[in-house]
């Protein structure tokens, strides 16, 4: 039985991740006013090498009004695709009250708290994480 459900979870994860229609996916662009709150919380280091480049968000529906926004951190390092930082926050159209980063080039970049250590436990596998890192990509295919 247990068997059964890793498989119907790791197909679900996996046709999120397939996805190919940003609608079905729930893209949202993110605003200027927070991705500039992304840069604001930029670790003193970084504040004047690091900017950041195409944003988007998906709506988690594990969390009540959260989501999870992904973003290229520019410049990339010799010749290297950009990378993605991933950040959870409360709005995506007007100023975040909340801003929160995930593990990896969020956490490395900025002062945001980690939002695994939070009261709310957000993680790789929450609702909108992966689906944001796919919208994130496709807006670069499609740009191409």
């Amino acid at each position: 039985m247990n068997k059964l459900i890793i498989v119907a979870v790791s197909a679900l994860m996996l046709s999120a991740c397939e996805e190919s229609d940003p609608k079905k996916l729930g893209c949202r662009v993110v605003s200027a006013v927070n991705e500039q709150g992304i840069i604001d919380g930029l670790k003193p280091q970084y504040k004047t090498k690091l900017k950041i480049g195409r944003a988007v968000a998906v709506r988690s529906d594990d969390f009540s009004r959260i989501y999870f926004v992904a973003a290229q951190v520019l410049p990339a390092v010799d010749g290297e695709e950009s990378p993605i930082g991933v950040w959870v926050a409360n709005r995506v159209q007007e100023p975040a009250s909340l801003m929160l980063s995930m593990p990896g080039v969020a956490k490395d970049v900025t002062i945001y708290p980690d939002a695994t250590n939070t009261k709310m436990k957000a993680s790789h596998f929450s609702s909108g994480y992966r689906e944001a890192l796919r919208c994130l990509e496709l807006m670069k295919e499609h740009s191409k």
